[in-house]
C-alpha cells in the first residue's frame, strides 16, 4: 500500500479540523460540512496562500473561509509574520466564489484584486400561460365556452349560465361538475376559480353568467384544435389583435373589420355627481330608474351619434343638445349599470367635420360600449375589450325580451313534486331530523337543502331529467316558519323586517308565514303588542298568508296537507330559462307576465331561485359602504346618509381622502385644520347629520388606519 500523501495545506487543515471537533462537541449539524471540507482539503495537492482560495473545494463555503481568514490574520499577528498576498483572481470554478468575502484584507491585497467581470443583465422571464390538463374541469369549461361562440369574427361575447355551461363542458371533462368523487369534496366546477384568477373567464350578473376573455379564447382554441374529436375539423385561429399599445391603454379585442358597412364606435364619457367627466363607472353619478327601480349611470355622448344603435337602449336621453367649451354638441343620458363597461370610451372635444370620412381600421383600439339591457351583465373587461355589436346583430336575450314561447314546459305526469326543507329547520339540537321523518311518515317526499330564502318550498323535478340546472323548478309557494320566541327575537334584532322585505321582493306569488305557539302566555305578557302588530303587518302590509299553529305537529300536518293540495292542483308547468333572468329586472318581468298572461304562472329553476334570493345578490357599493360606516363607533344612520350623499362608493371616498392627505394641515384663519378633520369640513349637515371634530377624527383614524396621535 503506497504511503499517504502529505497535505499541501496542513495549517488550514488543522484549523478546519478544530472547527469540526468543536461542532461535534456541541452537537451541531455543521460538523458534517466541516468533515466534508477536511476530506477535500486533505486530498488537494495544491498549496494555497490564503483561505479565500479554498472556496473552490467541496465543503468549504464563504462562512468557512471567513473564519479561516480571521485565524490566519491572528496567526500572522501572533508570530510577527507578514500577511500573505493573494495572486490575481482567476475565473472561479463555482459561481459562489464571486461572493466570497474578503475579510482581513490589507490595502495591498485590494490593489492586487482584479474586479470581476460585469454580470449580464437578466431579462425578466415572461410568465407562462396556464394550460389546463386534458380531461380536467378547467379544460372542459374552456372547450364548452368556445363551442358556444358561433361567429368569433363578430363577437366572442357569449354568456352562459352555470347549467348551460355544465351541459356543454361535461363531455370534455373526466370528472363530474355536479357531484364530487368519493373521498373528495371538490367537483370539477372548482376549476372555474382557477380560470377566473388567470383571467380566462369572467363572471357577471346575478344569477352568474360566464364568458371567455380574449386570452381564454386563444387558449381554448388551442385546446380544441389539439383535441382528437376535432382532428378532422377546420382549425380555429386565435383572435387577430393589433400590436400591444403603450402605457395602460387596453388592447383591441379583434382585428378591425373592413370599413364598408362597419358601424362607428359609440364614444361617451361618464359624468359624476359634480357634472365632471370621469372614466370609471364607479365614479359616475347613479340614480334609480323611476319605473323599474334599477341602477342607472349618467353618461355624455356626441349629438352626432344620436341615431346610433346604442342610444335606443339608453334611458332618459336629453332632448336638447348642450355645447361644450369647444363648440361640440353633446347629449346626456343614463345607461343601465348592469350593461355599463367599467371604463368609458372617451371622445375628444374636437368639432367633427361636416362630411364624415369613411371608417378605417385604426391602429389604436377604441373602447366599445355594449348594447345594454335590463339583464345584460357587464361587458368583459380584464385585459381586453370585446367588439362593438353592429346594427344587424340582435341584442342578447334579456328579461324584457322574454317571450312565452321561450319558456320550458314540464308536462303533467312528467315530473314529481318534492318538499324541500332548509337544513337549519330542526325541532331541537338533539333531534334534527324529526320534521323530515314525520313528513315522510305521512307520505310526503322530503329533501333537505340549504335554502337562501324561506324555510320550506316545493320543487318540481323531471322524472326523465339528466340532473341539469333546468330539470328542477321551484313552485310558486314558499313558507317562513317562526316559533313565537324566535319571532320576538327577530323583531328585536331586525331580522323580521329584513326577511319580510326579501320575501316580498322574491317574486314568489304565495308566501305563507307560519307562527308556531311557544310559551304563549309569557310571550303575550312581555311582547304582546309587538306580536299582534307583526301578525297584522304580515297580512295587511306584506300581503302574506298567516297560519297560526299550536305546536310542531300541527305545522307538520299543515305542510302535509299543503303538499297534497299542490300535487293535485298542478298540471303543465312553465319555466323561465336562466339566461333570461337577472336580479335587477326579475320583479318587473314577473309583474308583466302576471298582468299579460294570467293565470299562467312562470317559474324559475332551483339554481336561479337560489341566486335571485341571495342576501348579497342586489347589494350595491353604496349599501356596502353604508354598512361599513355604521360599524364605526358614533356613526348614526343619519350621519352615514350625509356621507353617502357626498360620496356614493368607497373609491370616491378614498380618492377624496387621498387628496386631503396631500394638502396636509390647512390654516383657516387662526385655526389649523388637519386631514383628520376632513369629514367635519366636507360633510354638510345639521342636527343629527352633522359630524363634529371628534367624530371626524375617529372616522378618519378608522378608515385611514393612522396610528399616530391625532390630537397633536
Amino acid at each position: 500500500m503506497p504511503p499517504a500523501r502529505p497535505c499541501a495545506n496542513p495549517l488550514f487543515l488543522q484549523w478546519l479540523e478544530e472547527l469540526r471537533d468543536s461542532a461535534r462537541e456541541k452537537g451541531l449539524k455543521t460538523a458534517d460540512v466541516y468533515q466534508k471540507g477536511c476530506r477535500s482539503l486533505a486530498a488537494c495537492p495544491i498549496a494555497y496562500d490564503r483561505p479565500r482560495q479554498l472556496v473552490q473545494l467541496q465543503g468549504i463555503g464563504p462562512k468557512t473561509v471567513e473564519i479561516l481568514e480571521k485565524k490566519l490574520k491572528a496567526h500572522c499577528e501572533a508570530n510577527d509574520l507578514p500577511m500573505p498576498v493573494s495572486p490575481p483572481k482567476r475565473a472561479p470554478a463555482r459561481s459562489r466564489a464571486h461572493a466570497t468575502p474578503a475579510l482581513g484584507d490589507d490595502d495591498d491585497d485590494e490593489e492586487d484584486e482584479t474586479p470581476p467581470p460585469p454580470k449580464k443583465k437578466k431579462t425578466a422571464a415572461k410568465p407562462k400561460a396556464y394550460i389546463p390538463q386534458r380531461g380536467s374541469g378547467p379544460y372542459g369549461i374552456l372547450i364548452g365556452l368556445l363551442l358556444s361562440i358561433s361567429n368569433p369574427q363578430d363577437t366572442i361575447q357569449v354568456f352562459l349560465t352555470k347549467g348551460e355551461l355544465i351541459r356543454a363542458a361535461q363531455p370534455y371533462s373526466d370528472s363530474s361538475y355536479d357531484h364530487s368523487e368519493r373521498g373528495n369534496f371538490a367537483t370539477a366546477w372548482n376549476g372555474m376559480k382557477t380560470l377566473t384568477s388567470k383571467g380566462y373567464v369572467i363572471v357577471q350578473g346575478s344569477p352568474s353568467r360566464y364568458c371567455l376573455t380574449e386570452d381564454g379564447y386563444d387558449v381554448a382554441a388551442t385546446l380544441r384544435n389539439l383535441h382528437p374529436d376535432f382532428a378532422n375539423h377546420p382549425k380555429i385561429p386565435p383572435l387577430a389583435r393589433n400590436d400591444e399599445p403603450a402605457g395602460d391603454e387596453p388592447r383591441a379585442s379583434m382585428e378591425p373589420r373592413a370599413a364598408a358597412g362597419s358601424p362607428s364606435k359609440f364614444l361617451f364619457w361618464y359624468i359624476d355627481s359634480k357634472g365632471q367627466r370621469v372614466k370609471e363607472v364607479s365614479s359616475a353619478r347613479m340614480r334609480l330608474d323611476p319605473e323599474e327601480f334599477v341602477a342607472l349611470r349618467r353618461i355624455e355622448f356626441r349629438a352626432s351619434q344620436r341615431n346610433h344603435v346604442i342610444v335606443s337602449q339608453l334611458r332618459m336621453v336629453d332632448a336638447d343638445e348642450s355645447l361644450s367649451a369647444s363648440g361640440l354638441s353633446t347629449l346626456f343620458a343614463y345607461i343601465l349599470e348592469d350593461g355599463a363597461p367599467p371604463r368609458c370610451s372617451c371622445f375628444s372635444d374636437e368639432v367633427e367635420s361636416a362630411a364624415p370620412s369613411p371608417v378605417r381600421p385604426s391602429t389604436r383600439p377604441s373602447l366599445a360600449l355594449p348594447v345594454p339591457g335590463p339583464s345584460r351583465p357587464r361587458a368583459p373587461r380584464l385585459s381586453s375589450q370585446l367588439p362593438l355589436l353592429n346594427d344587424t346583430r340582435p341584442p342578447p336575450p334579456a328579461a324584457n325580451q322574454f317571450k312565452t314561447s321561450d319558456a320550458i314546459t314540464f308536462r303533467h305526469g312528467s315530473y314529481e313534486i318534492v318538499l324541500v326543507l332548509d337544513t337549519r329547520e330542526v325541532e331541537s339540537r338533539s333531534n334534527r331530523d324529526k320534521i323530515a321523518e314525520s313528513l315522510e311518515a305521512k307520505g310526503v317526499r322530503v329533501e333537505t337543502r340549504a335554502l337562501r330564502m324561506g324555510d320550506m318550498c316545493w320543487v318540481a323535478r323531471r322524472l326523465d331529467g339528466d340532473g341539469g340546472e333546468e330539470d328542477e323548478c321551484v313552485l310558486d309557494y314558499v313558507i317562513e316558519r317562526k316559533r313565537l320566541d324566535d319571532l320576538c327575537s327577530s323583531i328585536r334584532d331586525g331580522r323580521y323586517n329584513e326577511q319580510c322585505f326579501r320575501l316580498s321582493q322574491s317574486g314568489v306569488g304565495n308566501v305563507f308565514y307560519v307562527v308556531e305557539d311557544w310559551q304563549l302566555a309569557g310571550a303575550m305578557e312581555s311582547h304582546g303588542k309587538q306580536i299582534m302588530t307583526a301578525k297584522s303587518q304580515i297580512q295587511v302590509v306584506n300581503g302574506f298568508f298567516l297560519k297560526e299553529t299550536h305546536k310542531l305537529l300541527d305545522t307538520i300536518e299543515f305542510l302535509a296537507m299543503m303538499t297534497r293540495v299542490i300535487i293535485k292542483s298542478h298540471r303543465d308547468l312553465k319555466v323561465i330559462p336562466s339566461r333570461f333572468i337577472s336580479r335587477t329586472s326579475y320583479s318587473a318581468l314577473q309583474r308583466r307576465l302576471r298582468t299579460d298572461h294570467s293565470p299562467t304562472v312562470y317559474l324559475t329553476s332551483f339554481d336561479a331561485y337560489q341566486a335571485l334570493n341571495d342576501k348579497s345578490a342586489a347589494r350595491t357599493l353604496r349599501e356596502v359602504l353604508g354598512r361599513m360606516l355604521l360599524c364605526v363607533r358614533g356613526m348614526s344612520p343619519e350621519r352615514v346618509a350625509a356621507i353617502l350623499d357626498r360620496w356614493e362608493t368607497p373609491r370616491q371616498l378614498y380618492d377624496a381622502m387621498v387628496e386631503r392627505e396631500k394638502k396636509g394641515v390647512v390654516v383657516d384663519g387662526r385655526k389649523k385644520r388637519g386631514p383628520e378633520l376632513f369629514f367635519a369640513d366636507e360633510v354638510q349637515g345639521e342636527g343629527r347629520r352633522k359630524i363634529g371634530d371628534a367624530q371626524s377624527k375617529e372616522l378618519w383614524k378608522c378608515l385611514w388606519g393612522n396610528d399616530a396621535d391625532l390630537d397633536d
